[in-house]
C-alpha cells in the first residue's frame, strides 16, 4: 500500500472516530462537544478555533459517513452555544454550583462534579420543556377561545341576517293578528252584553 493511502484510510479512521465521539457526546454540554475545559475560560477566538478544526475534519462534503450530517450540526450549535454569552454564563454558573457541591465531599473528583453538572443540565432542559409545554397549551387555550368567539360572533351575524329577513314576515303576522283582535271587539260591541246571574 502507498504511504498517500495510508494517510487517506488513517484520516479517514479520525473522521469516523470524531464524528463517532460528538455523536455520543452528552448534547446538552457544548463544552464537552468542542473537547473544551469547563475550568478554562476560553476567548471567542479559541472557540472558533476549535471550531474550525473540527468542522473541517468531519464535515460533511469530505466524508462519506452517514452520520456527519448529524455530528455537524450538533458541533455547529455547540459553537453557536458557547458564543452566546448568555447560555456560557449559565453554563458556567451550573458548572460552579456543581463543583461547589461536589468538592467538599470528593475532593476536586472531576468525575463526580460532571455526573452533577449533567443532572443538573437535564433537570434544567427538563424544566425548561415543561415550561414549552406549559406555554404551547396556554396558547391552544387561548386559540381555542379566539375559535369560539369567532364561531360565536358568525352565529350572531347569521341571527341578525335571519332576523331582518324575516322582518316582513313577522310585521303581517303582527298585523294579521291585530286586525283580528279589532274584529272581535268590534262584534263584542255591537253585540249585547250578557250579565251574569247569581244564583
Amino acid at each position: 500500500m502507498e504511504e498517500s493511502e495510508l494517510k487517506r484510510q488513517e484520516l479517514d479512521l479520525k473522521r469516523d472516530n470524531e464524528i463517532n465521539r460528538i455523536i455520543t457526546t452528552f448534547k446538552l454540554d457544548p463544552y464537552a462537544i468542542l473537547q473544551l475545559d469547563h475550568d478554562t475560560n476560553y476567548t471567542a477566538i479559541e472557540i472558533k478555533k476549535v471550531y474550525r478544526s473540527k468542522s473541517l475534519l468531519i464535515h460533511p462534503d469530505k466524508t462519506s459517513n452517514p452520520d456527519a450530517s448529524k455530528a455537524f450540526d450538533l458541533l455547529k450549535k455547540a459553537e453557536s452555544d458557547i458564543s452566546n454569552e448568555e447560555i456560557k454564563t449559565k453554563l458556567n454558573t451550573i458548572w460552579s454550583k456543581a463543583k461547589e457541591d461536589i468538592e467538599p465531599i470528593h475532593k476536586s473528583n472531576n468525575k463526580e462534579i460532571y455526573n452533577l453538572f449533567k443532572d443538573l443540565l437535564i433537570q434544567e432542559e427538563f424544566q425548561k420543556r415543561i415550561k414549552v409545554k406549559q406555554d404551547l397549551q396556554k396558547q391552544g387555550e387561548l386559540d381555542r377561545l379566539k375559535e369560539e368567539e369567532l364561531e360565536l360572533n358568525k352565529l350572531k351575524t347569521e341571527y341578525k341576517k335571519q332576523w331582518e329577513a324575516n322582518q316582513d314576515s313577522r310585521v303581517k303576522n303582527w298585523r294579521s293578528y291585530a286586525n283580528k283582535v279589532e274584529k272581535k271587539k268590534k262584534k263584542s260591541s255591537n253585540g249585547k252584553k250578557k250579565t251574569k246571574v247569581l244564583a
